[in-house]
């Protein structure tokens, strides 16, 4: 397989929520490697936070219909997001 057919490999299994350990397995790579090469890891990264966003949109639109845990989750994703950007000034 080709540098460009993993990566491609990475950020598909990582959108299907795929652990990197598991990626590591299922492509045959060691488990530092995915950590170590830049590429691969940015290829997990934008997998993740693919399916991130898809799940956050949903979230939302749940939220909007009325959905009661959607909401609460909602809220919590919110806040979540506010601690993140507190911790991020100090960094």
């Amino acid at each position: 397989m080709t540098r460009e057919e993993i990566i491609k490999e990475i950020e598909a299994f990582a959108n299907d929520a795929l652990s990197k350990t598991e990626i590591c397995l299922a492509l045959d790579l060691m488990p530092h490697e995915i950590n170590f090469y830049d590429d691969y890891l940015e290829a997990y990264n934008r997998g993740q936070l693919t399916t991130v966003t898809k799940h956050k949109e949903k979230v939302i639109q749940l939220a909007n219909q009325g959905s009661g845990p959607a909401q609460t989750m909602l809220e919590q994703i919110l806040k979540n997001n506010k601690l993140d950007e507190i911790r991020n000034a100090w960094t």
